[in-house]
């Protein structure tokens, strides 16, 4: 995750993220701010 938010303008300071990962049997979310995990949910 590290690398995705490098990546962003200003290196993602500041920036919230969210992060949907969805699979076959499984999706998630993950909220970053400053690639601080503040939230995340699973769901199956």
């Amino acid at each position: 995750m590290g690398r995705l938010v490098a990546r962003l303008p200003d290196g993602g300071k500041g920036a919230l993220v969210a992060l949907f990962e969805i699979g076959s049997e499984m999706t998630s979310l993950k909220v970053l701010l400053d690639e601080d995990n503040v939230a995340s949910s699973c769901t199956n």
